[in-house]
């Protein structure tokens, strides 16, 4: 019995990490590949950064890890190699505007999403790091992320995505995807 319920706790903690994003400059930009799954003997890839930050990506994946993606395609700003700093992989600047928080304007957010925040910060240990866990999964249930802080401080809530195979995001499309919609835009 005991050996059952070790070896259940095995397997939850081995699905809750599927995704261990890395970046790679080949000379066209950045592949981006999965170091938790091999495929051909090599790295999974799961989407590829143009020199123009144009994104496509080559498998389904969750919010989480698109959302990664295509931060990373806005705001990076990767040299070719170490020997050659002066050389961007990128043609197009990155975005260094921050990009709109959603706590400034709770009063808009869905109602759910209003709801998961409100009960959040009622709870005594509403800044542990498990209480955060927890938050986060619930958001990304609702299509939301945060990030925070060593002092447990929940910051930048936006909307994610989920990202399809096949599907190439363009720069102007990421863009619009972190404005929220009813604002002039963001520049770069």
């Amino acid at each position: 019995m005991i050996g059952r319920v070790v070896k259940q706790e095995t397997t939850i903690m081995h699905t809750k990490v599927d995704f261990d994003l890395g970046y790679a400059s080949l000379g066209n930009g950045l592949a981006v590949f999965n170091r938790l799954k091999q495929q051909d003997g090599d790295y999974q890839r799961v989407a590829h950064i143009a020199a123009t930050r144009d994104v496509s990506f080559y498998t389904d994946l969750p919010a989480p890890e698109a959302d990664a993606i295509r931060y990373h395609a806005l705001t990076a700003d990767p040299s070719v190699s170490v020997s050659q700093p002066e050389k961007k992989v990128f043609h197009v600047s990155a975005v260094h505007e921050d990009f709109p928080d959603l706590f400034e304007r709770m009063d808009e957010l869905p109602e759910n999403v209003q709801q998961a925040l409100l009960l959040h910060g009622e709870r005594d240990d509403c800044n542990d790091y498990g209480a955060l866990d927890e938050l986060q999964k619930q958001l990304i249930s609702l299509g939301y992320t945060i990030e925070s802080g060593l002092d447990g401080e929940a910051y930048d809530l936006r909307e994610v995505f989920k990202a399809h195979k096949g599907e190439v995001e363009s720069l102007e499309d990421m863009l619009r995807a972190y404005t929220p919609r009813h604002s002039s835009g963001m520049s770069m």
